[in-house]
This record gives structure tokens, C-alpha cells and sequence, in this order.
């Protein structure tokens, strides 16, 4: 007869059980989320956020997975700027993507400055996109602004670059931002809406763009890549006279 199990060796193996099922549902929840993408059937215009990090990018690669158009890291608040972003935008727009800008707004750093920095980099162009502003809290700026001068700033720089571009820009706050100085009640601007992997609410705020998974993982580009759905229900052209 064989030797009866002790309880402390049937708790182990029991452990040891549970540990590999936790395991194998992290495992498989992570492998969806890195693969999830809208139903395209009720969302068809989708696309995607590239940054430095993604490269290399392969565009027709992209396009083969069903992206149609494109938003490109371009400057951020610390005075930054993507040097690969004219050659993305050209190389995009050879593969059929409409191109849209990002600046990754700052809290410590000038509006004006902000703004030269990106008329510098990103030429006026009547067939881009409208220019995407990140806001995040940025924890390396160590005294935020209150929400007055913030949303002053924001101003400033909007009105700047809308003038360059010739188009009203979409704001991108995220929640943390949001609720620190609900930028979203006072500059009326389209939103792109941050929300991984859940569909936006019907009463929810209106929307142009829907950045649906920031950690898809998509052939042509490399590691976790930002995947947006456009709102055909909204008109993305725009003008500089709009949201004023």
C-alpha cells in the first residue's frame, strides 16, 4: 500500500496547483488584452498611435492590419522632438494613412515655448488630421499649476497652434488630469477619449477619437502599440474658428 499523503504535503500541492492556475489566467488575460481590437463591424474607421518607441514601423503592415489612419508623436513639453516624424508621416501617407500630429502638453514648461517647438517640426498641412494634445500629470514637473493658470496656458498654446495649423486641435486628458482640473468643461475642443478596452458610454461625453487599447500588440509595429477608432459621426476636418 502506498504511503497516505500528509496534510502539510496535500496543502503544498494544493498551493502549488492554485499558483499555477493564477498563473495561466494572468497569462491568458494578458494575451487578450494585447490582442483585443473593436468589432470592426460597428466601429470600421480604426487606426493607430505610433512613437518613437514603436519603431521600426512597417505602414503597409499596419495597413494590412486594418488601420487606416494615423496619429505620429511629434513634441512634448520638455522641448522634445520625434526626429523620426517627418520621415513617419511621409512614409504613412505612402501607404494611404491620413496623418494627425500628437504634442504631449507640459506643465512646467511655457505655452509659447511649447507651441514654437511644434511649429517648428510640423508644417501646416490641409489634408492632416487634427492635432492631438496629450494631457497628463506629469509628475517630474514638482509645483503644478492651480487650474486657472493651467487652463490659460492651455489656451495660450491652443490658440497658437490652431493658428499654424489652420484647424481646431483635440484635447486628450486623461482621468487623473480630468478630475485634477476638468480641463474638458472649459476648453470646448473634440475629445480623444482614453478608455482601454471598453466601449465609450452613449451618455457618455462626445467624442472624435477612442484610443480603445494602448498595449495591442500588431504586426508593423513593434511592442505595445496604441489603437484608436475614429467617430464617423463626427466631422475631423475642422477649422480654427471651431470650439471658440
Amino acid at each position: 500500500m502506498s504511503a497516505a499523503i500528509s496534510p502539510v504535503r496535500r496543502w503544498m500541492i494544493r498551493l502549488v496547483l492554485l499558483m499555477l492556475l493564477a498563473g495561466a489566467v494572468v497569462i491568458g488575460w494578458k494575451v487578450w488584452a494585447n490582442g483585443w481590437r473593436p468589432d470592426r463591424s460597428e466601429w470600421p474607421m480604426q487606426g493607430v498611435a505610433i512613437g518613437p518607441e514603436n519603431a521600426p514601423v512597417s505602414w503597409p503592415s499596419l495597413a494590412s492590419q486594418g488601420a487606416n489612419f494615423a496619429y505620429i508623436d511629434a513634441t512634448d513639453g520638455t522641448g522634445r522632438a520625434n526626429s523620426a516624424f517627418t520621415r513617419e508621416q511621409a512614409a504613412a501617407r505612402a501607404s494611404g494613412f491620413r496623418v494627425g500630429a500628437i504634442h504631449h502638453f507640459g506643465l512646467c514648461t511655457l505655452a509659447s515655448q511649447q507651441a514654437d517647438g511644434f511649429v517648428r517640426l510640423v508644417p501646416r498641412d490641409r489634408d492632416a488630421l487634427p492635432t492631438a494634445i496629450i494631457l497628463d500629470l506629469d509628475e517630474a514637473c514638482p509645483r503644478k499649476p492651480t487650474r486657472a493658470l493651467l487652463l490659460t496656458e492651455l489656451s495660450t498654446f491652443l490658440n497658437q497652434l490652431e493658428t499654424h495649423m489652420g484647424k481646431a486641435a483635440i484635447i486628450a486628458p486623461d482621468r487623473a488630469f480630468e478630475s485634477e482640473y476638468s480641463v474638458s468643461e472649459a476648453i470646448n475642443r473634440p475629445l480623444w477619449l482614453r478608455s482601454n478596452r471598453a466601449e465609450p458610454a452613449t451618455e457618455g461625453p462626445d467624442w472624435i477619437i477612442w484610443q480603445a487599447n494602448d498595449t495591442l500588440k500588431v504586426a508593423g509595429s513593434t511592442g505595445p502599440t496604441r489603437w484608436l477608432v475614429l467617430n464617423e459621426g463626427r466631422h475631423v476636418a475642422g477649422d480654427a474658428g471651431e470650439g471658440e
